[in-house]
């Protein structure tokens, strides 16, 4: 089967389908306009795919063979056709234009590739890659934030097919410049958005903390792990009540635990994400308050990704703190007060800054002993990290000692180990400005 070359309006499909059937060629395009309205362009979609894949029969020669690709064509147009009627009842109906379009395009890239030098297989390529996408997001197979992007690249898309026009026959290899400048811009977009996003602070997401201590309880575990979010841990106003609130984007799950077991309660908030690769309206920083009660000792546990961390622990019948920050500041403001626990002494804390500086809020009253790992800390120097009246340094093996000049005589005594890996560490008093 062929394309008319003689009786046609648009492609000749009409003509060639009136010479293989008993019906004629008027016929056809009634049956055709007919289809079109009602399968709203479905009919249509299907003509230009046998415009496509028939050949163009020559009118001074007879064409012989393409048997095979001609009934293709036919078992694909009616399969478009079909597939209209039968979406939403064998299939989803989402799927059916990203398919069908699919089907389009692979055609669209055959030709392109059978015209060889002729050809522009970047095109076909880009128009193989358009449905493709929209398939896989209207399968859920495409992760939300790609394709949000891919959504928000179609001017990009427009700028290929200029620029693929402008340069084909202009320079070597000008459709695959055309593509590589439109994705280029497309990534400088993406980064641009994503940067002016991504250190806004969000509300979008808002979880409150409301939970009760019992009466038998004398000791609270507190554990919270978090993503992009500053946060401030303080002394509750409320007696025996673990309270606060999140407030982030919609791509923070949050989950809130509390259990009793015994006299020793544990609460735990944990920050995950929805997604990895979010939308880019889902994008931005969290903001964590958590109040923690002053009437039970405590021991705190944290681990951030990234942000501001303060804790304001100075109320506080404080064990054991130990932290992990990734990335960014953290102020720590010590109570007076001396732990309880036999096993803090043999299994201190541990803080931890990778990217960013520590600074701790201590009074002369608490004697304080600090570990500082040499591999990872400078070296503590008098008037820089620390007041040389009040502490002294020491080495002990691979750490800085950097111990109150009056521990042993202080009743009050606590001991963290420290690791500032790049940034610097400073020890202050109450009354040095805060």
């Amino acid at each position: 089967m062929v394309r008319s070359f003689s009786n046609r309006i648009f492609g000749g499909v009409c003509g060639g389908l009136a010479s293989a059937t008993p019906l004629n060629a008027w016929l056809w395009r009634i049956i055709f306009i007919i289809l079109t309205l009602v399968t709203v362009g479905a009919a249509a979609l299907a003509y230009v795919l046998l415009w496509w894949m028939l050949p163009l029969g020559s009118p001074i020669r007879r064409s012989y063979g393409g048997a095979i690709r001609g009934l293709l064509a036919l078992l694909l147009s009616i399969s478009l056709i079909v597939g209209w009627f039968l979406r939403g009842r064998f299939f989803p109906s989402e799927i059916y234009l990203p398919v069908t379009f699919l089907l389009l395009a692979l055609v669209l890239l055959m030709k392109q590739v059978a015209a060889g030098r002729r050809g522009n297989i970047t095109l076909g390529l880009v128009a193989v890659a358009i449905p493709t996408v929209f398939l896989l997001g209207a399968l859920d197979i495409l992760s939300g934030g790609l394709y949000d992007i891919a959504l928000r690249s179609w001017p990009a898309v427009l700028i290929f097919f200029g620029l693929s026009v402008v340069l084909r026959y202009r320079m070597p290899f000008g459709s695959w410049i055309a593509l590589f400048v439109s994705v280029a811009l497309v990534m400088g977009i993406i980064s641009i958005a994503y940067n002016r996003r991504v250190d806004t602070m969000r509300d979008d997401n808002q979880v409150m903390v409301d939970e009760s201590i019992s009466s038998d309880i004398t000791t609270l575990q507190v554990n919270v792990n978090t993503r992009d979010t500053d946060v401030r841990l303080q002394v509750s106003d409320e007696v025996r009540m673990i309270t606060g609130e999140f407030r982030g984007s919609n791509n923070s799950q949050v989950t809130v635990s509390y259990q009793e077991d015994a006299s020793i309660a544990t609460f735990t908030l944990q920050e995950g994400l929805a997604n990895d690769f979010p939308r880019l309206e889902d994008i931005g920083r969290s903001d964590l308050v958590l109040q923690i009660p002053a009437d039970i000792a405590v021991a705190v546990a944290f681990e951030g990704d990234r942000g501001t961390m303060t804790f304001d622990l100075a109320a506080l019948d404080l064990e054991r703190l130990s932290f992990s920050v990734t990335e960014g500041n953290v102020l720590v403001t010590m109570p007076q007060y001396s732990p309880l626990s036999p096993s803090v002494r043999d299994n201190p804390g541990t803080w931890t800054v990778f990217e960013g500086n520590l600074r701790v809020i201590v009074a002369e009253s608490v004697g304080t002993r600090f570990m500082l790992n040499r591999n990872s800390n400078s070296e503590p120097r008098p008037g820089q990290t620390h007041d040389d009246l009040i502490y002294r340094v020491e080495l002990a093996g691979d750490d800085y000692m950097l111990i109150s000049r009056q521990y042993d005589a202080l009743a009050i005594q606590v001991d963290y180990r420290i690791n500032v890996y790049n940034g610097t560490l400073s020890i202050e008093q109450p009354n040095s400005g805060n």
